[in-house]
C-alpha cells in the first residue's frame, strides 16, 4: 500500500472512488484521474486536482476550484502512462476505460493472447493493472 513518501508534486495518478461516494456526488471510476498538488505527511493525505470538475474544492487555492479533494494515501495509485511500449507485441499502447488500445491506429486489442501479452509484461515492470 502506498504512503505519502512514494508520491511526489505533480504525479499522475487515480484514486479508489468507489470507496469515496460521499466525499462527492461528482466522483467516480470514470473521472477519478488527476495530478498530486499538496502533501500532508503528517496526516498521510494528499490533495489530487481532477482533470473534471468533481464538486471539490481548490486545496486551499493550489488547484482549481472544484476540482480538487484530500484523500488518504491508501486509496490513491499512480496512473498507468498513456503510451507503454509492450515488448513481446513491439508496439505502444495505452488503456482507457479499462480496455486497452493500439496508439497507432487507436483499435480496441480485444486478441486475448495479446491481450495476455500485455498484462503479463506489465506485472513484471511492477504497473498495477486495474
Amino acid at each position: 500500500m502506498p504512503s505519502v513518501h512514494d508520491f511526489k508534486l505533480g504525479d499522475l495518478v487515480r484514486v479508489a472512488a468507489y470507496k469515496y461516494i460521499t466525499c462527492s456526488n461528482d466522483l467516480c471510476e470514470s473521472n477519478n484521474h488527476g495530478k498530486v498538488i499538496a502533501i500532508n505527511p503528517a496526516n498521510g493525505s494528499i490533495c489530487i486536482e481532477f482533470f473534471e470538475n468533481i464538486g471539490g474544492h481548490s486545496c486551499g487555492g493550489k488547484g482549481k476550484f472544484g476540482h480538487c479533494y484530500w484523500f488518504d494515501a491508501g486509496s490513491v495509485f499512480f496512473d498507468m502512462p498513456e503510451n507503454i511500449f509492450i515488448e513481446s507485441i513491439r508496439t505502444d499502447v495505452y488503456m482507457k476505460n479499462k480496455r486497452y488500445y493500439y496508439t497507432d491506429n487507436h483499435k480496441e486489442i480485444t486478441d486475448k493472447c495479446v491481450l495476455f501479452k500485455i498484462i503479463k509484461e506489465l506485472t513484471m515492470k511492477g504497473v498495477e493493472i486495474y
